[in-house]
């Protein structure tokens, strides 16, 4: 993954993926959290199924059951709201999923197919760093643009040593 501080790939921090909204993040980041989020949801959603006989009070296993979707939609609205970052779009969109019937059945199926088949934008935008391309380096004698891992600049030959 980006980190956001340095601007250069670092490793897998949860706690960035799923519980802040600041950044962007492109498709295979988010298939991957969409993809974790189902991994805990199956085995846990069984262990609860599965002990909503063996408890005695019925009021404990429905607050049980309100908590455990907390757990999981959260993280997803995160996971969303910076996947709509990285179209240059503001994360206010994830609201819609809760225009009842509307949200559900044409706001949800719209964003999750835009944030997995549609590219990000490319570049920077207004949340982020582009997460794909470079940052851009200029030859400090003659300003013309030098190309990713190149000894000499193109226009002028002056030694590039970094």
């Amino acid at each position: 993954m980006l980190d956001p501080a340095t601007k250069k790939t670092s490793r897998f921090d949860p706690i960035r993926l799923f519980f802040t909204s600041k950044g962007r993040i492109n498709r295979q980041q988010y298939v991957l959290g969409w993809l974790i989020l189902v991994a805990l949801y199956i085995p846990l959603g069984a262990f609860f199924q599965l002990i909503s006989g063996i408890v005695l009070f019925e009021n404990i296993w429905i607050i049980s059951q309100i908590g455990f979707m907390a757990l999981f939609i959260i993280p997803h609205f995160f996971i969303m709201i910076k996947r709509l970052h990285d179209f240059n779009t503001s994360g206010l969109f994830t609201l819609f999923i809760f225009i009842p019937l509307l949200g559900q059945l044409i706001a949800l199926p719209i964003l999750i197919l835009m944030s997995i088949f549609i590219k990000g934008t490319a570049g920077t935008n207004r949340h982020n760093q582009d997460l794909q391309l470079p940052k851009p380096q200029y030859c400090n004698n003659c300003s013309a643009p030098i190309k990713q891992h190149s000894k000499f600049c193109s226009s002028c030959g002056k030694n590039i040593t970094r």
